[in-house]
């Protein structure tokens, strides 16, 4: 091997050694820099997660404190819905001692309960209604079968809705469930003497902007609740009764809004003064007249109201056969 070949070979050795140097320098380089980057990152995920468990465990229980618990028996929360629903939305009840509450932390909560449908079958398997309760504002989060959504002017429909043939043209077994308005308020004794099934009636107060309802027929069976049998003076203990519990806890439920079913809505500024005003009227009463309620029962006994009643408004929400779903 001539001079010229052995550093020929020597520069070409030279070179490949440098290129493996270079190669090994760069993979420790990217290793080093990929460690680096690794450790930042886990330094500030781990600041983030303890300042996040300070946030948690130490302001969230105080922003608990400060703002409204529905957990708390002596906020009633259960109550209130009760008589709201009662007062403001005929055929539906709220299930008793059903509301689950999930705190989600910093003053907010998740609040479900189950709402009847009382022109449907009793099914009772799970609550269906489900409330979000952010810092002390209250909003209907799921309700997938509308229980909670009011019929604006379900007691100003048109009186030809139903008319007396229509209804005689049903099986004799058809069960309807009518919402309807008299042309004239007539007092409750009246109702009480029909075949038929009232199931709430909304008292008669032509000097207030609001006209609340009670049931009459609980689903729930509960002996503390109204019932058509009572007397009058009992009646209008309870309604002043339902609405004192609501105006004692006028920072929650206003934000569902005041309806009574005939086209007027007010909205959360209002609703607590014009409830309150309804409630003065209220104690003034002697006698429960009624215009507006609701009534179920079969073919031929709700056939016999036409005989008995002049009617301004007829609404249908419901016609089922007996056995139906």
């Amino acid at each position: 091997m001539t001079t010229n070949d052995n550093e020929r070979l020597y520069k070409e050795l030279n070179e490949l050694l440098e290129d493996v140097l270079e190669v090994d320098l760069e993979k420790k380089i990217i290793r080093l820099v990929n460690n680096r980057i690794r450790t930042i990152v886990l330094k500030v995920l781990l600041v983030v997660a303890v300042i996040c468990t300070v946030l948690f465990l130490g302001i969230s229980p105080i922003m608990n404190a400060s703002h409204y618990d529905p957990s708390d028996e002596e906020n009633h929360l259960e109550e209130v819905l009760y008589e709201y629903v009662e007062l403001t939305m005929p055929w539906r009840e709220v299930s008793r001692n059903a509301m689950q509450v999930e705190s989600k932390g910093f003053g907010n909560y998740e609040v479900s309960i189950t709402l009847l449908d009382k022109t449907k079958p009793l099914l009772i398997g799970g609550n269906n209604v489900r409330f979000a309760l952010e810092q002390g504002k209250l909003s209907v989060e799921s309700d997938p079968e509308l229980l909670m959504v009011h019929h604006a002017n379900r007691f100003a429909m048109s009186e030809n809705s139903l008319t007396k043939a229509e209804v005689m043209e049903l099986p004799s077994s058809a069960m309807l469930y009518l919402s309807l308005s008299l042309d004239e308020a007539v007092p409750l004794e009246t109702l009480r003497n029909m075949d038929a099934t009232v199931e709430w009636i909304q008292v008669y107060q032509p000097d207030a902007e609001f006209q609340g309802g009670m049931l009459m027929n609980s689903s729930m069976g509960r002996s503390d609740r109204t019932t058509i049998n009572m007397d009058d003076e009992q009646l209008l203990k309870f309604y002043c009764d339902h609405m004192e519990l609501l105006l004692e806890h006028g920072e929650i439920w206003p934000q569902l809004s005041l309806l009574d079913g005939d086209g007027e809505i007010f909205y959360p500024t209002a609703s607590t003064e014009v409830l309150n005003k309804t409630y003065d009227n209220a104690l003034t009463l002697e006698e429960i007249m009624v215009e507006n309620f609701c009534v179920c029962g079969k073919r031929d006994q709700i056939a016999a109201l036409y005989d008995q009643f002049s009617f301004d408004s007829i609404y249908v929400d419901n016609v089922r056969l007996i056995g139906q779903i």
